[in-house]
């Protein structure tokens, strides 16, 4: 075992697990949207045609999946967990040619996108009938 790698899940000798700082949702959202706004930065410095289609397809490809993976189990519920995640899909959004000037709601839905905390409420209840 790596020495430098270190478990966020302690468990008791009365088999009861307790969360350390390593499992916060906060710092779970911190790497989420570092990962994320890496990739984002990849495909702005990368892509030279920035056409609405292409920078969609990179977006959906390579950036959303780090800010969606798995967010039904870590659900933020901070606002500033929420805004750092909404954070990355409105840079993303300014980034595409003729959409710099419009709100963040009118810029989704020219684009067709839906909000990152809609996708989570959508994937609650479709968690929930799935476990019913």
């Amino acid at each position: 075992m790596n020495p430098g790698h270190q478990l966020g899940l302690q468990i008791s000798w009365t088999g009861s697990a307790h969360k350390t700082s390593l499992l916060k949702v906060s710092m779970q959202v911190q790497q989420a949207v570092k990962k994320a706004n890496g990739m984002l930065a990849f495909i702005t410095r990368g892509v030279e045609y920035r056409s609405k289609e292409v920078l969609l397809q990179l977006y959906r490809a390579l950036v959303r999946p780090h800010l969606v993976y798995c967010v039904e189990f870590w659900s933020p519920n901070l606002r500033k967990d929420i805004l750092a995640i909404e954070g990355v899909q409105r840079r993303f959004t300014r980034l595409i040619p003729g959409m710099a000037g419009l709100s963040y709601v009118d810029r989704m839905e020219q684009l067709g996108l839906y909000t990152l905390k809609f996708r989570r409420t959508r994937g609650r209840i479709l968690l929930k009938h799935i476990m019913c």
